[in-house]
């Protein structure tokens, strides 16, 4: 019985984690840059990533070297309509991000 019982907790424990940093397919809600030189893409659904708040928006520095092509992807993503996959790499303030000298490293593309 005592064996059930911990095969239910641990169970429950590995299924209802949510691992941080984690693949995410979602849809773009929108995207752009501020007058800061931030690019930020809002997403469907939440993202997850430990250190930050779970937002559903991801934020990338002003000196970010990717910044161009992550707002390309989710620019295209959102005309056509198109899932993407995400999967975010550090924290930029307290938002996901994608940080190039992260480990492990991140990415966005187009489904």
């Amino acid at each position: 019985m005592k064996y059930i019982i911990f095969a239910l907790f641990l169970n429950i424990v590995i299924t209802s984690n949510i691992y941080a940093g984690e693949a995410v397919n979602t849809k773009v809600t929108n995207a752009g840059i501020n007058s800061k030189g931030e690019v930020f893409v809002t997403f469907a659904d939440a993202l997850v990533q430990d250190g930050c708040d779970a937002r559903k928006q991801l934020v990338l520095p002003p000196d970010s070297t990717i910044k161009d092509h992550v707002l390309s992807v989710a620019l295209s993503a959102n005309a056509s309509g198109s899932e993407v996959q995400i999967k975010p790499a550090g924290c930029y303030g307290t938002s996901p991000s994608l940080l190039p000298n992260y480990s492990p490293h991140g990415w966005i593309f187009s489904r």
